[in-house]
């Protein structure tokens, strides 16, 4: 639905005035599912083939993330570097995979047709791996997330706070992905031996 809320806003460097009328400010809540990771043993699922993926960007080149090449990349900005992902059909996501320096401060939306858009959630610099040495190495950070969600399209914000602009890059992005919502049950028995049960969501 949608709501009226009275706020007060306060200016910090910035000029403001009181005679120009009404200001309206649209909050969009978020939804955090983003899991707090100690490890990459931590990701599950199986990389999605990326076959006809495409992307736009405010930065350069963001199809190099879907070559399977590490010699090509995205040059970042240090903030604000937005790229979009058309993975061409539904996939369920249980994790994202970053190839490259690090990036941080990453806001994962998601939407199944395009035009609609729901947040995942903003990582912390806790809850990311980086697998690399230190920010001057390159590494695999990986993001999962506490619920399973589906998505044709992924929207992520982040920063490459390096502050060698040689070190702000991007080669390679991953989905990991699994079967579907609901949980699997998988069993390994004899012909002789019958497996039975339910599953229970709570």
């Amino acid at each position: 639905g949608t709501y009226l809320a009275a706020v007060k806003l306060f200016s910090a460097g910035a000029a403001t005035s009181e005679n120009k009328g009404v200001v309206y400010a649209v909050i969009t809540p978020e939804k955090n599912i983003i899991k707090d990771l100690n490890s990459a043993s931590d990701v599950v699922g199986f990389k999605a083939g990326r076959t006809g993926w495409t992307a736009t960007s405010n930065v350069s080149s963001p199809n190099n993330l879907f070559d399977g090449s590490t010699s090509t990349r995205i040059n970042c900005n240090q903030i604000g570097n937005v790229v979009t992902v058309n993975m061409g059909g539904v996939h369920t996501a249980s994790a994202l995979e970053f190839t490259g320096y690090p990036v941080k401060n990453i806001q994962v939306e998601y939407s199944t047709d395009g035009p609609t858009w729901a947040s995942a959630g903003t990582v912390a610099d806790s809850e990311l791996v980086f697998t690399g040495n230190n920010a001057n190495s390159q590494g695999y950070t990986y993001i999962g997330f506490t619920e399973l969600f589906e998505a044709s399209n992924l929207r992520l914000t982040f920063n490459c706070p390096n502050s060698s602009s040689s070190r702000r890059r991007v080669t390679e992005f991953n989905v990991y992905e699994l079967d579907g919502t609901d949980p699997a049950v998988y069993t390994v028995a004899g012909a002789d031996n019958t497996f039975t049960g339910a599953i229970t969501h709570h």
